[in-house]
């Protein structure tokens, strides 16, 4: 007799694990104590019977203690410890020499060298496993068995006493090779995932260095055009001239910046996939059915992290506030560059931009210089009591390019933009929130908002407004609007194709002596 069909012989047939307390029933088969007083209780109380030849007995039936075979179990059991420090020996090259193995056969219950494992191992039965991982965690914690089976029903590895005595007993299970493939199939279609992920990257990556060197010629396109404006002033706008092209090179080179940390996040989301796909492809190649259930969750959570949505995408060079910028170092020297400004198409400051009240509702009032807005009571007094007023300019815009200034003075609510004459005879018409209206709005209880036919768009503004500058080019058809404070901040341009005269409007909600 073999070593593996001895060690068959001192295990128990209820539990597949070696005798602890072996007993003999009258027909002579032996089995743990504990294990066939258990099968006799489940699922209730029942007439002894073995489990080996069905053979029944009377309920006072007498167990014989079996210290020989206890015996015997507990040298083979201490010898096989002693072997398995040092390190693993093949079931059927005992006594030989260079039997090291790294293939265990769960089926089997034995290990195999290089030769025997050819031999042995024809068939598909068999479930094999590599020695290098730790035994203990490939053993069922309950009975101490090598989990060989997988139940279908609580996707869970299980041995054969789970189905024969444990909580698996009704249960749909197969051989954990049979669902191998299964596994696979599944980690191969995530690394087909993130192959096209990665070719993904590889593509934005290219149009981003692109949109770099198209950024990069966009900006020095601008700076010439720049230049050849401050030629005709050169000695009274040295230091405008620095400024304008200061600011161009800040937004470059923030912009560079920018770019160049857009590829190295591509790059490294680049890497970090195909080392991903190293990692699964290498589970893919292990040929341990349990080592791929145990990382087959984690390594498809983790996949779907791999994604660009918080990369963000760029703008490039902003060439409102380039313009922003630059006219405003020109208002330094207007008396002088009066004729540059005509020459080169800037726009033109409304210096009359009279307020006229267009509110179908009582209790408004225009200043005596037409300037300013704000609400009376029937009395004629002033008083604390939100509610919008809206007013139009009385100039009105047909061609060139224009801006205008408005202090809001930190109001809770306000609204300022143009709109076509028809909201001069709408009886009920708020700027921004019809067809023919563009508006940058402050709600009493919000943020700002670029708001045109009922659309409303998100608007970052530094906090206190004080003053906003809106820039109208009526052949290009853009509105811009622009924060004045320590620094001048582009907030919003909306761009159309104006139809009609334009009228500069503004409504705000105001309150005691508010302007």
């Amino acid at each position: 007799m073999n070593l593996t069909a001895l060690m068959q012989e001192l295990k128990c047939s209820l539990c597949r694990d070696f005798y602890k307390t072996p007993v003999t029933l009258p027909c002579g088969h032996s089995f743990c104590q504990e294990c066939i007083q258990r099968s006799w209780m489940r699922p209730e109380p029942s007439t002894p019977f073995c489990p080996e030849c069905r053979e029944t007995f009377p309920m006072n039936v007498k167990l014989n203690s079996n210290s020989k075979m206890r015996n015997l179990v507990k040298h083979i059991t201490s010898q096989q410890t002693q072997t398995e420090v040092s390190k693993y020996i093949c079931c059927y090259c005992v006594g030989k020499q260079n039997t090291d193995v790294k293939k265990m056969c769960l089926v089997c219950d034995a290990f195999l060298c290089d030769i025997h494992l050819k031999t042995s191992c024809k068939t598909e039965d068999h479930v094999l496993m590599d020695t290098t991982a730790s035994l203990d965690r490939r053993k069922c914690p309950v009975h101490q068995e090598y989990l060989k089976y997988y139940c279908l029903d609580d996707c869970t590895c299980i041995c054969p006493s789970c189905i024969i005595l444990g909580d698996h007993r009704q249960h749909k299970v197969t051989l954990v090779t049979n669902i191998l493939e299964e596994q696979k199939d599944d980690l191969q279609r995530v690394i087909n995932q993130l192959k096209s992920k990665e070719k993904e990257m590889q593509e934005i990556c290219h149009q981003t260095r692109r949109h770099r060197k198209d950024n990069k010629a966009k900006s020095a396109r601008s700076k010439k055009k720049m230049r050849k404006m401050f030629s005709a002033i050169r000695t009274q706008l040295k230091v405008v001239e620095l400024q304008v092209l200061g600011e161009i090179t800040r937004q470059n080179k923030e912009d560079a910046d920018r770019f160049s940390d857009r590829i190295k996040k591509l790059k490294q989301r680049k890497s970090a996939i195909s080392k991903k796909i190293a990692d699964i492809q290498g589970l893919c190649n292990s040929l341990d059915p349990l080592a791929i259930l145990e990382n087959k969750s984690n390594e498809l959570n983790s996949a779907k992290t791999y994604d660009i949505t918080d990369i963000p995408c760029l703008g490039g060079l902003d060439d409102v506030l380039v313009m922003v910028n630059f006219q405003f170092a020109l208002n330094r020297f207007q008396h002088e560059l009066t004729t540059i400004q005509q020459e080169n198409g800037l726009w033109g400051e409304i210096t009359s931009n009279r307020l006229k009240d267009i509110d179908r509702f009582p209790g408004r009032s225009i200043s005596e210089d037409q300037f300013n807005a704000f609400r009376l009571d029937p009395g004629g007094r002033k008083h604390k009591s939100y509610r919008l007023h809206q007013v139009v300019s009385s100039s009105a815009i047909s061609s060139g390019r224009y801006y205008w200034q408005v202090e809001i003075d930190d109001l809770p609510c306000w609204g300022l933009g143009v709109s076509y004459d028809r909201i001069i005879t709408d009886d009920v018409s708020l700027l921004g929130f019809n067809s023919y209206s563009w508006c940058l709005y402050k709600p009493m209880l919000g943020n700002v908002q670029a708001v045109h036919n009922c659309q409303e768009f998100p608007v970052q503004v530094d906090s206190p407004i004080d003053r906003i500058v809106v820039y109208l080019d009526y052949e290009k058809g853009d509105l811009s609007f622009c924060q004045i404070s320590s620094n001048i901040r582009h907030l919003h341009t909306f761009s159309t194709t104006f139809q009609n005269l334009l009228h500069p409007v503004l409504f705000v909600a105001l309150d005691n002596e508010q302007k």
